[in-house]
């Protein structure tokens, strides 16, 4: 859901600064860098969020896995079925 909103928070974004152009009357290079910024940003955020993703499912995958060798490890042997 933090990624939708991001991209709608950049569509926006670069809807005021094409907004901007046309009501300001700045050149066409302003206008140009100005949306390559307001691009640029918008990639930024939306790769910090899911850097920030991938690193909190590889934190959880990781105490996973720590938490299943502490209950193999103490679980210790099984004992056999009755009758043997």
């Amino acid at each position: 859901m933090d990624m939708v909103q991001h991209i709608l928070k950049g569509c926006q974004r670069m809807l005021e600064t094409v907004d901007h152009f046309l009501e300001e009357g700045v050149t066409f290079q302003e206008f140009g860098e100005d949306l390559w910024e307001t691009m640029h940003g918008v990639g930024r955020e939306i790769l910090k969020v899911v850097l920030d993703t991938k690193d909190q499912e590889i934190r959880e995958d990781r105490r996973r896995k720590r938490a299943s060798r502490w209950c193999a490890r103490t679980k210790g042997p099984s004992s056999p079925p009755l009758g043997m």
